[in-house]
């Protein structure tokens, strides 16, 4: 049993061994030129054959490739890396590893100081190329949850949608694409509303506006949606945002958020909430604390329903 536990805790150690390999892959293109033999993926990429087969072999001990008949092939999960299935887990691939060099050392200095301080998150100071790359991969992951989303609220009571925040973005799209009396606004940073292209039957209906969300905003709408947003933000900016929601609200409007909420009878979320706090110093949060929020703001919680596995929908009105 000792032994076990050892090789256990040991390997959760080196998980950055597989976020580097994968990543590491998709930056030398090696998923563009599999199946194929060694000579004929070196040949290709470039690579000296005897770190190629190294990686090569790395990658079929994580399950991504395999070896049959002197030919390289992609697993399963290895053609979700495939440029041909344009999957966006190649580009998350390169953005848990620049998350994994670049934020993860201040843990130790975030838990010491003790408080939520607010930082930019590093997306917004990438370069060009590098932050096409990141949109990829936050469009890619809010497309798993948007037509669930969708589909959890009764949209024939509104007109306006207000979506803050890049993750909105597909949302929108999926939004006024199903419902065509609904007008939509995206609010955010400047950065995010870079690398949008809205198609022509969109375009009149859809709206971008990049502003900081910690000014009052301008803007109102009957319905605003912050999905998987606000937890970005610590309590004080948090707070913030909430009062001009609230103020952009139209008489009868609601505010709708997706959250994962913690628990106290589980440890669920809890390495997530410790990757948000090195992003950007924000939090997952109990439902408590967000009653807390919400009471601080002027919003009552009107529901409370789970939408998917481990995402909550909360229905605020003023």
């Amino acid at each position: 049993m000792l032994d076990s536990e050892i090789m256990d805790l040991s390997t959760d150690m080196v998980g950055f061994w597989r976020t580097e390999t994968i990543a590491a892959a998709v930056r030398l293109n090696l998923f563009d030129h599999v199946p194929g033999t060694l000579l004929d993926i070196a040949a290709h990429t470039k690579l000296p054959k005897m770190h190629l087969e190294r990686l090569l072999r790395a990658l079929w001990e994580l399950d991504l490739v395999f070896l049959e008949d002197q030919t390289w092939q992609l697993s399963s999960r290895g053609k979700l890396l495939s440029p041909k299935s344009e999957n966006f887990l190649m580009a998350a691939s390169v953005m848990w590893s620049d998350i994994n060099s670049s934020i993860w050392k201040r843990l130790p200095e975030r838990i010491k100081t003790g408080f939520d301080t607010y930082h930019a998150v590093f997306k917004a100071l990438a370069a060009d190329e590098r932050l096409q790359v990141y949109h990829r991969a936050i469009d890619g992951y809010t497309a798993l949850d948007a037509s669930v989303f969708v589909n959890a609220i009764d949209w024939k009571e509104h007109h306006t949608v207000i979506g803050v925040e890049r993750n909105s973005k597909v949302f929108l799209e999926k939004l006024l694409e199903s419902q065509l009396h609904l007008q939509g606004m995206l609010l955010g940073d400047q950065y995010i509303m870079k690398h949008i292209n809205l198609t022509k039957t969109l375009v009149s209906r859809y709206v971008l506006k990049a502003h900081d969300l910690l000014e009052p905003w301008g803007e109102s709408a009957d319905a605003i949606i912050f999905p998987k947003v606000l937890h970005f933000w610590p309590d004080a900016e948090a707070l913030q945002i909430l009062k001009y929601a609230r103020h952009a609200l139209l008489p009868g409007g609601k505010i709708y958020l997706f959250e994962m909420l913690l628990s106290k009878e589980s440890p669920a979320g809890s390495l997530l909430d410790l990757n948000i706090l090195v992003e950007t110093g924000g939090k997952l949060r109990f439902l408590s604390d967000w009653k807390e929020l919400f009471s601080a703001a002027k919003l009552t919680l009107r529901e409370s329903k789970i939408v998917c596995s481990d995402i909550n929908l909360l229905v605020l009105e003023a």
